[in-house]
């Protein structure tokens, strides 16, 4: 470009600053095109698409914390149930052989199904040289009591 040329350019822009604003980008439109100051319809869309999915991301960042909230308190209540389980499986398993609790407070959970001792009104019935311990319960008949 010639000198002439670029002080002429100069002095334009000069102008149009003095001018204010607006004739600012009246002298950049044209120079450069509407385009070029304003963007396309397509840079608006692109832009529209842009906040749109800022937007989206926003509540999928809240949803994840709050989600990860809840994942803390169920990982909290499943170490705690986990613990109970561990206590209670401990307390199941002491009986009156390794704690201090006399046998009568013994429950039968997870002990082999015996037969009920004999209730009123029935005795217990062995055959001759069998042990007791193998006798079977019987009713007794109102009239041998």
């Amino acid at each position: 470009m010639s000198r002439k040329l670029l002080d002429a350019m100069q002095w334009q822009i000069y102008q149009a600053y003095m001018s204010g604003p607006h004739a600012l980008f009246e002298l950049f439109e044209q120079a450069f095109g509407r385009r070029a100051l304003c963007g396309t319809e397509e840079t608006d869309q692109q832009q529209r698409e842009i906040d749109g999915l800022s937007e989206q991301i926003a509540r999928l960042r809240a949803q994840i914390q709050k989600l990860q909230a809840e994942a803390r308190e169920l990982q909290h209540r499943s170490f705690r149930l986990g613990h109970r389980n561990q206590e209670l499986e401990a307390l199941v398993s002491k009986d009156s052989h390794n704690s201090s609790r006399p046998p009568s407070t013994e429950s039968t959970l997870g002990q082999a199904d015996t037969e009920p001792a004999p209730s009123l009104g029935q005795k217990r019935e062995r055959a001759s040289g069998t042990p007791w311990r193998d006798a079977r319960v019987v009713s007794t008949p109102a009239s041998r009591r």
